[in-house]
């Protein structure tokens, strides 16, 4: 894998990650394709626009409020280019419904 030089996906998912702290299902919907696929640790979600906007709205909205501190970030593509990752480390802090705080 190499560092990719056409930055598009990388803007596409910080403006998701935006666009979920701040709950705008909006311009989510609008910055990602057809279909998604995300990776996490712990687990995958592959989904239809309007499924995957739906479920991060169900997720948000668990939360009274929620930052996301990004950390770094990095586009890489396959040596065959045919595969562009976007790689986020970020800390996650939020405070749920019954006012109790955490993060990730």
């Amino acid at each position: 894998m190499g560092n990719n030089p056409d930055q598009h996906n990388l803007q596409t998912a910080l403006g998701a990650l935006k666009a979920f702290e701040k709950n705008d299902t909006t311009a989510m919907s609008e910055l990602v394709g057809d279909t998604v696929l995300m990776q996490y640790d712990g687990g995958e979600i592959k989904a239809k626009n309007a499924d995957f906007v739906t479920s991060a709205k169900q997720e948000r909205d668990m939360y009274k409020d929620l930052t996301i501190e990004m950390d770094t970030w990095q586009s890489v593509i396959n040596k065959d280019k045919t595969q562009e990752w976007v790689s986020l480390w970020y800390t996650q802090k939020w405070t749920d419904e019954k006012g109790k705080a955490d993060s990730l």
